[in-house]
């Protein structure tokens, strides 16, 4: 996809889960051996330095590395069979995790493909499935491969392994694999290709064994299910992949049928549920290409990695959009291009890759590759011990090398916090701000999001995660007029234009999934003939509560229903399956993941609150029975979508809805211990809903969620963007909602990282149906354009109206910086006027329409101090307040 000049790539930059971890792209470093350990094949300082650069990319894959102490197949590769290897290993993990990647261990057996210089016993010889070695006329080690120097063929006298030395080197995986997770990497991946020693036994040219590990298919793959059941009994299978070159011929190998072979052993590795396969797709050594991807995912479900054969980014682009493969590996242009992600992103050209320096053992063509910043960054700075030059700078070229270690993000940078990524469940989040749900009410007749929402959402794809207004999974029962659905096929499509649009932006999203329960109102249902609401018991809502207007189909302030429809436990079964059939419409709308809606004094938060259920049955009276509809939701859901992806959003000191603060701690430790036992993606905790808070969340609730959930607990609570960076940098919280200020800030971390003060939401337009007070707000970088904008137009008004002695003084005005203009008083005349009839004073706002008002407003606050002011709520009895009156966060 173009945008203008920029080619986009939206798939590549989309969230990937392999297995256990989630990579932030989809762009893969592949394993390339580069022989810079030492000779006792212990990690080198310098590798340190050549990984950790690499963070950026989705996921590293490591060089081949020994399992086994002196077999080595090339002279100075690393190994993870030593306590000093794994220390070693430890400060490249390190590395790598302080700059926010992930990274694999590669761990291999080179068996036959091995010189006797490289076997450092001199008893050795080297091994494979039979007697057979590599073809001299097929493959021959390099000098730079053998201790000796020397390039020669590989030896023709092999030793054929019998099942006690087979059995020993399936020890040897396996003890890799728990020394490569004591060294802190993500996940494992077996080499199986390439000629190595797992993969001559897979191989008929190779194995021409006739005892259990030979002749059949089944019997050739015996071997690797072996190492692959140790692995994954060590570690869990959810961190081990497996690497497979079916189609590649190097080191002499090939096979009568690989298609068949490949399915297989597929099959064998989907039934044990391993992370990913990581295919070579056809054949480099011959330059053939290949479909082997083709046939991994015809019989794989995990996730497929795949390499060889894509010429462009656009073929790349083309094969996950497909679905044909999940991530795409990256071999010489990662090894030449330590920021090719960053490259790939701004359309820099790349670095071509030196090969006289593939596999020499110093620094030169290892970590000397130029490393290229961002087009925004131009003037002479330094973040994070990277000096960075100037545009002007004496060749340049926006280059830069690295001073020292580089931690991210920097120190010095504003919410450091707030700033870094989280892992997810299945996802990943750039940043620890979630924009909270809140019901917008642009919906068309028929609950289906509309042009202005894709535009809407896309605008603030910055935001770690956005998390959808109200998704009703009921057809017809409508808490909001024009509120969202998603159970028709319409609904569906709909929220695929605004998924795809956030996605392409580098966002992600969920879906909040709501019923309404008793807080629906008659005039909302158009369900058949029955209009009534639905609730734990009869009892409805006291006639205290009122409902607001603009939730109203009829448009007047009413009461909600005073007597319901109790659900049954059969009744209770068919909304499970609601929200079943609305969490997989939500995938296939293109959602990252959904949450559950049970807060806000809507249907689930009834069943789990004291004052609101007095069942005497398995969903009611005790807290964990109460519990039990929200259990039954999450377990099916998670079923059907997978735990990882399920969130769930409760709030129980919220007094809304007729609710009442009686037991606030019992649901918080209730929800949080069940929620915890089901492992689900993350929790919010609220103090309100629909725009409404009640104060700040107690500190209590929020120990008590992160106690008993044991994973990410999120909190929205109207909290200001400094108080999230001390809540996130005291691990109080692993992330925060800004849920009014999302409206009204659509990159609200650009504008705190640039120390600009947000903009404030206009109250009055938070419930309407159009684009007034929703796609008019602008970005920090619309702020500058406007800014710039008006400096132009004021220097070119000064010089047609003074006389030439007063040019002076405008040019040296029009010279000032963007934030000085911003912060003139002249063009923020009527932001002054605005603020103080919000202090209740008879000042007057000019006449002016709402967009060049946010821009006088939006302008003014570039420069000003992000955070100000007490926190302010919105409440139900002051929803006539006037504009810009409240401080949003």
């Amino acid at each position: 996809m173009s945008a203008g000049n920029r080619t986009v790539y939206s798939h590549l930059f989309r969230p990937c889960r392999v297995g256990q971890p989630t990579m932030k792209n989809r762009m893969v470093m592949a394993p390339l051996t580069r022989c810079r350990a030492d000779d006792n094949h212990v990690p080198t300082a310098i590798m340190a330095e050549y990984y950790g650069s690499r963070a950026s990319m989705g996921m590293i894959i490591t060089e081949s590395i020994m399992v086994q102490r002196n077999y080595s197949g090339f002279a100075y590769e690393p190994g993870l069979y030593s306590a000093e290897q794994v220390e070693s290993w430890r400060t490249i993990t390190e590395a790598v995790h302080a700059r926010g990647g992930l990274i694999a261990a590669q761990l291999y057996h080179p068996g036959r493909a091995t010189t006797p210089a490289n076997l450092t016993s001199g008893d050795l010889a080297p091994m494979g499935p039979s007697a057979v070695g590599i073809p001299p006329e097929a493959e021959q080690c390099i000098a730079q491969w053998s201790r000796d120097g020397k390039a020669q063929a590989y030896p023709q006298l092999i030793h054929a392994m019998t099942p006690a030395e087979i059995g020993a080197a399936v020890k040897s995986f396996t003890r890799a694999a728990l020394n490569a997770m004591a060294a802190g990497f993500d996940a494992v991946e077996i080499h199986a290709g390439g000629g190595y020693l797992l993969d001559s036994f897979l191989r008929d040219s190779s194995n021409q064994r006739t005892d259990k590990y030979g002749g059949s298919v089944a019997n050739r793959s015996r071997f690797l299910l072996e190492v692959l059941d140790a692995v994954a009994a060590a570690i869990k299978p959810d961190r081990v992949g497996v690497r497979l070159t079916p189609l590649d011929t190097f080191n002499g190998q090939k096979d009568s049928h690989p298609e068949a072979l490949t399915a297989y052993v597929c099959e064998q590795l989907d039934a044990r549920k391993i992370a990913f396969v990581d295919v070579v797709r056809g054949d480099p050594r011959a330059n053939v290409p290949g479909s082997a991807e083709v046939w991994v995912r015809r019989s794989f479900g995990g996730a497929v990695l795949a390499s060889h054969g894509y010429t462009s980014l656009e073929m790349a682009e083309q094969a996950i959009a497909d679905g044909t493969v999940d991530a795409v590996l990256f071999g010489m242009q990662a090894l030449a291009n330590p920021d090719l992600v960053w490259r790939v992103l701004t359309n820099t050209p790349l670095n071509r890759a030196h090969a006289p320096t593939f596999f020499t053992r110093g620094s030169k063509g290892y970590i000397d590759y130029p490393i290229c910043e961002p087009h925004s960054f131009s003037e002479p700075h330094v973040v994070a011990g990277i000096t960075i030059p100037s545009e002007g700078s004496k060749g340049s070229r926006l280059s830069y090398q690295r001073a020292t270690a580089m931690p991210m993000p920097a120190k010095g940078r504003p919410y450091v916090s707030v700033s870094q990524p989280l892992l997810l469940g299945a996802t990943t989040m750039k940043n620890r701000l979630v924009m909270g749900p809140i019901p917008r009410q642009r919906c068309d007749e028929q609950q289906c999001p509309t042009a202005m929402m894709v535009a809407y959402y896309a605008r603030r794809a910055s935001y770690g995660l956005i998390i959808s207004e109200p998704c009703e999974v009921q057809p017809g029962y409508h808490t909001y007029v024009r509120g969202a659905g998603i159970s028709t096929k319409a609904q569906v499509l709909a929220w695929r234009q605004v998924t795809d649009a956030v996605h392409e932006k580098g966002g992600m999203m969920y879906c909040q999934l709501h019923h309404g329960g008793w807080a629906t109102l008659q005039c909302n249902i158009t369900s058949g003939t029955d209009t009534r609401a639905v609730g734990p018991t009869t009892q409805g809502i006291s006639p205290d509560c009122r409902c607001p207007a603009a939730f109203a189909a009829d448009g007047k302030v009413q009461s909600y229903p005073a007597n319901v429809v109790a659900l049954s436990a059969e009744r209770l079964k068919w909304i499970v399956q609601l929200y079943v059939a609305a969490a997989k419409n939500a995938m296939l709308a293109g959602f990252d993941g959904v949450e559950i809606h049970a807060g806000g004094g809507y249907l689930i938060d009834q069943f789990l609150r004291r004052c609101s259920n007095t069942r005497n049955d398995d969903y009611g009276g005790s807290p964990a029975d109460r519990c039990r509809l929200l259990d039954e939701i999450v377990d099916a859901v998670a079923a059907a979508v997978g735990r990882r992806r399920v969130g769930v959003r409760i709030s129980p000191t919220d007094l809304s809805k007729g609710m009442k603060d009686t037991d606030r701690e019992v649901v918080t430790e209730t929800v949080a211990t069940h929620m915890g036992e089901r492992k689900i993606a993350y929790i919010t905790v609220a103090s309100g809903s629909d725009g409404y808070y009640h104060g700040p969340m107690p500190a209590s609730l929020l120990q008590t969620a992160l106690r008993c959930f044991g994973g990410v607990v999120l909190c929205d609570d109207n909290i200001s963007l400094t108080e999230a960076e001390k809540r996130i940098a005291t691990d109080a919280v692993q992330g925060v909602c800004i849920t009014l200020g999302a409206i009204a800030n659509p990159d609200i971390i650009n504008r705190a990282i640039h120390g600009a003060e947000p903009d404030e939401t206009d109250l009055c337009t938070l419930f309407t149906h159009d684009s007034d007070g929703y796609d008019s707000y602008l970005t920090y970088a619309e702020m500058r354009k406007e800014a710039r904008v008006g400096k132009a137009r004021q220097s070119a008004e000064n010089s047609a109206s003074h006389p030439p002695a007063m040019l002076k003084c405008a040019t040296c005005a029009a010279a000032d910086n963007d934030s000085a203009t911003l912060n003139s008083p002249t063009m923020h005349k009527s932001h002054g006027a605005v603020k103080s009839a919000s202090r209740g004073t008879k000042s007057t706002p000019p006449t002016q329409d709402i967009r060049s008002r946010r821009v006088s407003t939006a302008a003014h606050s570039v420069s000003a101090e992000f955070n100000r002011g007490p926190q302010a709520l919105l409440r139900p009895d002051n929803r006539a307040i006037r504009r810009h009156s409240v401080t949003l966060r």
